[in-house]
């Protein structure tokens, strides 16, 4: 009968013919994380959940304990990360970007879910005291202004054009968030869609823009012959604030070039 002989070549440094606890030390190591590893991950995620708290709820409805929370984890472990939840809003909105559907997803949104909307911190935050929110908000109306350039002609007007679309979409979704009204929110999307329309040169010259701003220039006082320094007259019917003699701003309407 034959006999078979196998043999295991040793790792380098071990001997097979120690005893059992010797052997054991022979066995391949488990990886464990390296400390510095598990703290950079842990700060990762403490990151993203704040980038999406403070997104959807803003500053100041964001706590370190909401944050913390969505992590899984304690306050107390926070101050290992961050210093300050400013410090947090900064670096975890520092990042962000726009989808390249925006605005348009932001009106949408804004007649159905305005907190599932992009960036809904922007009308959420946009009266903040916070110095680190400020800036960052600063630093994220620049970007949607940047977003909107590439829909203009690269000039003055167009950028001024792409502010006017910013402007517009933040306030829209101001008042979408502040009103329960599904009908009003639908209509203040679709005026801005509308206005947009025009800036971007898809409207007819002869626009009413009395009518585009909500009212109509026949339905308003007559601004009659005199016409003080602080009088505006245009060429097309539209709204202005002129003030009265007993200093109250009333709205004029005027359709004469002056």
């Amino acid at each position: 009968m034959a006999i078979l002989l196998f043999t295991t070549k040793a790792p380098d440094g071990c001997d097979l013919s120690a005893d059992k606890s010797s052997s054991a030390a022979c066995a391949p190591e488990a990886s464990v994380p390296h400390p510095h590893d598990r703290k950079d991950q842990t700060r990762q995620i403490i990151l993203e959940s704040g980038a999406q708290l403070f997104c959807a709820k803003g500053f100041d409805a964001t706590s370190i304990e909401d944050v913390m929370l969505a992590c899984g984890l304690t306050r107390g472990g926070f101050y290992a990360h961050f210093r300050s939840k400013a410090d947090l809003y900064e670096e975890a909105l520092a990042d962000l970007s726009l989808p390249a559907e925006w605005p348009s997803t932001l009106f949408d949104a804004c007649r159905q879910f305005p907190r599932a909307s992009a960036w809904p911190f922007l009308a959420i935050d946009a009266a903040s005291t916070q110095p680190a929110v400020r800036r960052h908000y600063a630093r994220a109306v620049g970007l949607a202004c940047d977003r909107m350039r590439t829909h203009f002609d690269p000039t003055a007007a167009g950028d001024d054009a792409a502010l006017a679309v910013t402007a517009m979409a933040v306030g829209a979704l101001a008042i979408a968030l502040s009103v329960d009204d599904p009908h009003l929110r639908s209509r203040v999307a679709s005026a801005c869609e509308t206005a947009i329309q025009c800036l971007r040169g898809d409207c007819t010259p002869t626009t009413d823009v009395s009518a585009f701003m909500g009212a109509s220039a026949a339905s308003l006082p007559a601004v009659g012959d005199a016409r003080g320094e602080d009088t505006v007259v245009v060429d097309q019917p539209i709204l202005f604030w002129a003030l009265d003699s007993d200093n109250v701003s009333r709205p004029r309407a005027s359709h004469s070039m002056q």
